[in-house]
């Protein structure tokens, strides 16, 4: 949920999962109120926490500090540092991220995938219809280097009706690793197209998707 806590036009992002869970084999059963085995656990999970201030008119320079998903590129993921942004006078936006990727795991714990990125993401029409962006994120696990990539994307929104989306992601692989030849491969390509009305709509999507190779992922590391 997104509020406005400290009356500086900024903005605090919180999102949780929490989940109780208990039983007790002594409530239900042959056995009910002779007492059994009981269990108990809770589980709590961070997703988002960030608090941000500044990208409109007459704040072009937005920075973002917290526990967050990038704001130009979600596609580098959810970030545990800060995020700086800058609006030019024509709308285009210019910005960089350093931090920590939380582990994909359950417990999304920190400190392991460090992680610097910068992009551009620029904007055609009056109503800025028509964007597109590059983005470059570097990251190394446990200090070591891990993966370079490369976001391209491109989307169209031509009415309330009908958006059109569409991203590359691009890994760049070196001698050092094992299963992928040192050169660049299309890891990821996405292509979605959008129409709805009141009553109906359709999707038309395609998909390229290919596992990168990534200490990051690897079991042990």
């Amino acid at each position: 949920n997104g509020v406005n806590p400290f009356g500086h036009n900024g903005q605090l992002i919180i999102d949780f999962d929490l989940d109780a869970r208990s039983y007790n084999a002594a409530d239900s059963g042959p056995g009910a109120g002779a007492g059994g085995p009981y269990d108990r656990d809770t589980f709590f999970r961070l997703e988002r926490l960030a608090y941000s201030r500044g990208g409109g008119r007459e704040q072009p320079l937005r920075w973002q500090v917290g526990r967050f998903l990038t704001t130009e590129f979600p596609e580098f993921g959810v970030i545990d540092g800060v995020e700086v942004t800058y609006r030019l006078h024509d709308g285009d936006r210019v910005g960089a991220s350093f931090g920590y990727m939380p582990d994909p795991g359950q417990d999304y714990a920190t400190g392991k995938d460090l992680q610097i990125s910068t992009g551009y993401r620029g904007f055609i029409g009056e109503q800025q219809q028509l964007s597109w962006g590059a983005g470059l994120q570097k990251s190394w696990h446990r200090g070591a280097p891990d993966r370079d990539l490369a976001v391209l994307r491109a989307d169209y929104y031509a009415s309330s009706e009908f958006t059109w989306h569409n991203s590359a992601w691009i890994d760049f692989y070196s001698s050092s690793d094992q299963q992928k030849s040192s050169s660049a491969e299309l890891s990821t390509w996405t292509s979605i197209a959008n129409w709805h009305q009141q009553q109906h709509g359709s999707t038309l999507s395609l998909r390229h998707w290919r596992f990168p190779e990534l200490l990051r992922f690897q079991s042990g590391l």
